[in-house]
């Protein structure tokens, strides 16, 4: 997992599975519904690398990979209904926003290759964002967020609502576009609200994010708070409405509710470390996730009562193509840009 300043975390197994850790470094890694009673994984051990050292890593071993043919694409037809639905959702009150998501598949997949064409691929091209990745007998998740839920530095904990999405092939700004601006604020006004009995947040002003093949809006948010348990405030965090919906109760049990609940998996979901002074933890989107010879991308898409279906149908589509070009899955390579890097040491 990459973390702030470039620095990578590579551990190594076996990991022992835990419900708790106390001190020790730990990759937080829950499923998206949080059903996980151990989602903390100990390695047997941990190396901070640097950004370069991690891509001589890499490029020494050697190895070649393959990316996946053969996907499935979802269809409009499917998700249609959904759409009508969440309509009538905003129109009866009970909801303001909500993001649904849609799955690409491909079977029969040669799971070590896949990953050693992804891990090619992240070592030897720049992205904007953050790589991380967790597998382990024969299943696993690898990719590249820009999204942070959370970091904490002493007392001062941030976090940023990231929301809103246009192409760049797209002239017009989304701080011009209202509706993508009212999706932003539903957004801030969640995580405020999350933290309403923890602290006063500061937010910044809100700004275009570029994350590569598009922009987000985005504003950063930070709060003090002196002695709050780490894993307390992830869980009050997740699942912003970035990535959930608003307002929280029925949200919660209208994602649980959708079809492709089941297949979420870790999508969305909180992953992190913590630990040894550590605590910064990542949205786990722009990833794929496998299972033996099965391979699923997620994408997700937030919908609000002004959402036009054909439009939020092409951001689900132009995310899904993002991802598959920034992990080499594709022919349509993006290139994306980062910071600087750091030198190794061992934890």
């Amino acid at each position: 997992m990459q973390g702030p300043n470039q620095k990578i975390w590579v551990a190594v197994g076996p990991f022992r599975r835990q419900s708790v850790v106390s001190g020790e470094f730990a990759f937080y890694a829950p499923d998206f519904f949080l059903r996980d009673k151990k989602p903390y994984w100990v390695p047997s051990k941990v190396v901070e690398c640097s950004l370069a050292e991690f891509r001589t890593w890499i490029t020494e071993s050697g190895l070649v990979g393959a990316a996946p043919s053969g996907w499935q694409a979802p269809e409009i037809s499917e998700f249609a209904p959904r759409f009508s639905e969440l309509q009538s959702l905003f129109a009866a009150g009970a909801l303001k926003k909500a993001v649904p998501v849609v799955f690409e598949r491909a079977s029969n997949v040669e799971a070590a290759s896949m990953l050693q064409q992804i891990l090619n691929t992240l070592a030897s091209t720049d992205v904007r964002g953050y790589r991380y990745g967790l597998w382990s007998e024969g299943e696993g998740m690898i990719g590249v967020t820009p999204e942070v839920l959370l970091q904490q530095q002493g007392s001062l904990f941030k976090t940023m609502a990231l929301a809103g999405t246009r192409s760049k092939k797209s002239d017009l700004s989304l701080l011009d576009d209202p509706k993508q601006v009212h999706e932003h604020h539903l957004v801030i006004d969640d995580i405020c609200q999350a933290l309403a009995d923890l602290a006063k947040p500061v937010v910044s002003d809100v700004y275009e994010f570029d994350v590569g093949a598009m922009y987000h809006l985005r504003a950063d948010i930070e709060w003090k708070a002196d002695g709050a348990r780490y894993d307390q405030v992830v869980s009050k965090l997740h699942p912003t409405a970035a990535l959930g919906a608003s307002p929280r109760p029925f949200g919660w049990e209208w994602l649980q509710a959708q079809p492709e609940s089941n297949l979420r998996w870790r999508y969305g979901a909180p992953f992190g470390v913590v630990g040894n002074g550590v605590g910064f933890t990542l949205v786990a989107i722009r990833n794929v996730q496998f299972q033996g010879s099965n391979v699923l991308l997620g994408s997700g898409c937030g919908i609000v009562p002004q959402s036009q279906l054909e439009t939020e149908w092409r951001e689900f589509h132009l995310k899904r193509q993002s991802v598959m070009a920034m992990l080499g899955l594709s022919s349509n390579r993006v290139s994306f840009a980062h910071g600087s890097s750091l030198q190794a040491t061992s934890l």
